[in-house]
């Protein structure tokens, strides 16, 4: 396929961690020369996580609402998935446009024009970090100071997802991956490879990391809420040493990290269905949670 004449639309959806993802796979895209754009609108509709994020957490960032591709969307997977019209997939192909959900899609595809509407995490898809740039004059007081701390010591981030995680619908896609005994080797880990430690938690349940995890020399990170959750994601980047959960919100705090020493630790995988193989660099130390 000539790559000068292929078009893409991605579409920027669900929490900050995969909005990075999908942006991060877009500017990859734009450097191989396709012409592509990205929509938030999806994301900013579905009210779920703190909805679209990007534009306010980084600078220089370039999408748009995109309201009527956003509509086109909903509207095929809607009667494609939904009720399995075939024919509405074959129209749409005729008119040279596909979905692609992940990069196997565009195998068999003979179209030149994509709505990209999948996930794209993995590390593999970002070329270049530095397209993330913290907006630090947004930075609150108390992280100021925070980060101050994180930066004098052997600072070790932990991050704890529960939340939308305990769910029914979610709880048997991610369950059982980050669990008290995968934080106690990370943690046995950290102590072991690193001096002087001090741990920095971030969740978004610090009752229960601070009453089930044995932490020693710990400081409990809790005053980002709602809107200014992005600047846990900054502090955890400002720490040295990393054990992330099987979240793309750390994962990309320990990314964006630039301590060429830095130990991460991490999960085999972030979901119980096996996705995002690539996910984890290989460099990352990982653990099994039994």
């Amino acid at each position: 396929m000539d790559i000068k004449k292929k078009r893409e639309i991605v579409f920027l959806h669900n929490g900050l961690g995969n909005q990075m993802f999908q942006y991060a796979y877009a500017h990859k895209e734009r450097l191989a020369g396709h012409k592509v754009s990205c929509c938030y609108g999806l994301s900013e509709k579905r009210g779920n996580h703190n909805g679209y994020e990007l534009n306010h957490v980084f600078k220089g960032i370039v999408a748009n609402q995109g309201a009527v591709a956003v509509f086109i969307l909903r509207v095929l997977c809607y009667l494609i998935y939904n009720y399995k019209i075939s024919i509405i997939k074959k129209m749409l192909n005729l008119l040279s446009w596909d979905l692609i959900w992940k990069d196997t899609d565009f195998t068999n595809s003979t179209c030149r024009n994509f709505l990209i509407v999948g996930f794209w995490q993995s590390s593999e898809y970002v070329s270049d970090r530095s397209i993330f740039i913290f907006q630090e004059e947004k930075l609150s007081e108390k992280t100021k100071a925070l980060q101050q701390s994180i930066e004098a010591g052997n600072s070790i981030s932990l991050h704890v997802r529960r939340g939308d995680y305990l769910s029914p619908n979610h709880k048997n896609l991610f369950g059982g991956i980050c669990t008290i005994k995968f934080y106690e080797k990370a943690i046995r880990y950290m102590c072991a490879h690193v001096q002087e430690p001090v741990f920095y938690v971030f969740s978004d349940d610090i009752p229960w990391a601070r009453d089930n995890l044995v932490i020693h020399n710990a400081v409990y990170v809790s005053h980002n809420q709602g809107k200014d959750s992005w600047q846990d994601m900054y502090l955890i980047s400002k720490c040295k040493h990393h054990i992330i959960a099987n979240s793309t919100f750390s994962w990309w705090g320990a990314y964006l990290c630039t301590n060429e020493d830095k130990i991460v630790v991490c999960p085999p995988k972030l979901t119980n269905r096996g996705d995002s193989p690539e996910l984890f660099p290989d460099e990352w130390v990982r653990i099994e949670a039994s």
